[in-house]
């Protein structure tokens, strides 16, 4: 099979793509007859359920050289629901998910990369990465950051982060003190994932483990077990 990445890499005439690729470290061996798998990473700090996305990459790229393959990796911008709400900021959400997709077609592409794997988790990030896969028709599989776990308990159940805004509601009717609703925003989300109830990150999680672009049984695995990082390997 002729690999797409070979246009660039093979040949007398790639000189200058193979320097450029030496020139951040890459081998001759790197560069050589192996498929070129690209890591389209949303990590950033600004979204809880990507904030562990960046040590999954490490774990990614373990099990593309594992398998034959040489890993690079690029950046996808990620926007959070819950931060974006309520204010000017909503309106880009859906938007984003466009650029997600187009950014992530754009790097495939331009770069002949053979292979995808998607590091993504929340509501807008997935679906824009699915559709580039759909777009790209090169093998492709998604690994997701992991479910948040639930928070610490409230008004007799266990909390997660809408917990705060029914929270808000019962301070003004007098319900619960202005110390108590303070005092749940520490425990509502524990760590980092994909928020902890029935919303679209975690649906999507699923969907797309149902679609077959990710591992069986990888959709709701918590995000700081251990087994996360061995289904990204």
């Amino acid at each position: 099979m002729t690999l797409r990445s070979s246009t660039n890499l093979t040949g007398t005439d790639n000189g200058l793509c193979r320097s450029l690729y030496k020139a951040m470290g890459y081998s001759e061996e790197e560069l050589t007859n192996r498929p070129v798998i690209g890591i389209a990473n949303s990590w950033s700090t600004l979204v809880p359920g990507h904030y562990n996305l960046r040590e999954l990459a490490d774990f990614v790229r373990k099990g593309i050289y594992r398998a034959g393959g040489t890993a690079v990796e690029f950046g996808v911008i990620s926007c959070c629901d819950g931060i974006a709400n309520g204010h000017e900021g909503m309106k880009y959400i859906l938007p984003a998910r466009e650029v997600v997709c187009n950014s992530v077609e754009i790097e495939a592409q331009a770069h002949r990369l053979d292979a995808l794997v998607l590091l993504a988790s929340c509501d807008k990030i997935l679906p824009g990465m699915l559709m580039a896969a759909a777009r790209l028709d090169i093998p492709t599989i998604v690994v997701t950051g992991g479910v948040m776990q639930g928070g610490g308990m409230f008004d007799g159940r266990k909390s997660d982060a809408t917990s705060n805004d029914e929270a808000a509601g019962m301070y003004h009717a007098g319900r619960i003190t202005a110390a108590q609703l303070r005092a749940l925003e520490d425990v509502s989300c524990p760590g980092c994932g994909s928020c902890s109830f029935l919303g679209t990150a975690n649906t999507m999680a699923c969907v797309s483990e149902a679609l077959g672009m990710s591992l069986p049984g990888s959709a709701l695995i918590p995000a700081v077990w251990a087994d996360r990082q061995r289904s990204a390997l």
